[in-house]
């Protein structure tokens, strides 16, 4: 989140937020966020989550436009957290600051279960994640917006603004972007292959109640092939491990369940796996960014570690993984 963003916020914006989802300021309570200000609250037995945005990261036509696609997915059963409506009866409050910007304020029905720590994992929840992808997927091949539109990929903030992000002394990196961005937009475009996904789909961003899997957090949702999330749960299932073939290993044993569990909803020909490592990369480099973004390089023990790990990686071109994806393709059902 962009510091000044966090300057504008306070006390009255979330007791703002709070009345217009019909809960009090002292009961809501703070769960977290990155890009916005998350919180839990309740009315009667139902727990929902409050989401704060402010307008320099997401425009109100943006958070609609995510709003219309989330419903979309969940009237055709996909597994999401739904939005609900204020008490004025709206999907997005919009909250105005002093300085002719504003915060948007959404609310969700909590996701049943909890997060699901690495070392619990069992192969048939991995296999369960793969089908919840492919089902976003199926799904979106038939969605066409009605009102707002969200925005294509490379319009995220972290590539437009890359060069203010990162220091001088990082600007190879921005030129890696760059590259990168030249060999991803020659890629092939169709309904099968791209379309809008969720963008951040990590296990971060899901809850799991008896293996049932239900994504919230569509926060980054953008129009993008399909391959990137793909790509972005392989990337955060295994980066911070530092062995190299540790790392293969562990990101074999993802993708042969990850793939099965996809293709019983959506098919992906062996073509998009070879590309997978493209947005392997694209993703390597874009959370660069956002760690000089958003955090403090040199004191911050995660950004350092980040920093650490894969800046050699991102400058000598060297691959996410050694793997041939390919062979994750077309399974038989």
């Amino acid at each position: 989140m962009e510091k000044h963003i966090v300057s504008l916020f306070n006390e009255n914006i979330l007791k703002e937020a709070a009345l217009r989802y019909g809960a009090s300021y002292n009961n809501v309570t703070k769960v977290g966020g990155f890009e916005n200000f998350i919180y839990e609250f309740s009315l009667g037995e139902e727990i929902y989550i409050l989401r704060i945005s402010h307008s320099d990261h997401r425009t109100l036509e943006l958070v609609e436009a995510e709003l219309e696609w989330v419903n979309f997915l969940a009237v055709h059963q996909a597994f999401v957290s739904t939005p609900i409506k204020s008490v004025n009866d709206n999907l997005v409050e919009v909250i105005k600051c002093d300085n002719q910007t504003y915060f948007t304020a959404t609310a969700y029905v909590k996701a049943k279960g909890t997060h699901v720590n690495k070392k619990a994992v069992k192969d048939d929840m991995l296999i369960n994640y793969g089908y919840t992808v492919g089902i976003l997927h199926q799904l979106t091949k038939k969605y066409i917006a009605k009102n707002s539109k969200r925005l294509n990929w490379d319009k995220d903030l972290l590539i437009v603004n890359a060069l203010d992000y990162l220091p001088k002394s990082e600007i190879e990196i921005y030129y890696k972007l760059k590259d990168l961005l030249v060999i991803i937009n020659s890629l092939p475009k169709d309904i099968n292959n791209f379309g809008l996904i969720h963008n951040d789909i990590h296990m971060g961003n899901f809850f799991v109640n008896d293996n049932n899997i239900t994504v919230f957090d569509f926060d980054d949702c953008t129009y993008m092939w399909f391959i990137s999330d793909i790509a972005i749960a392989l990337f955060y299932y295994v980066f911070f491990e530092p062995a190299f073939d540790k790392k293969n290993k562990l990101a074999e044993n993802f993708m042969n369940l990850f793939m099965k569990g996809y293709q019983k909803a959506n098919q992906i020909d062996s073509y998009w796996l070879k590309q997978l490592q493209y947005f392997l990369k694209l993703r390597e480099i874009i959370l660069y960014i956002a760690v000089y973004r958003s955090l403090d390089v040199e004191t911050n023990e995660w950004a350092k570690k980040y920093i650490s790990l894969y800046r050699e990686s991102i400058l000598n071109n060297k691959p996410f993984l050694d793997l041939d994806f390919t062979k994750f393709a077309n399974y038989d059902y």
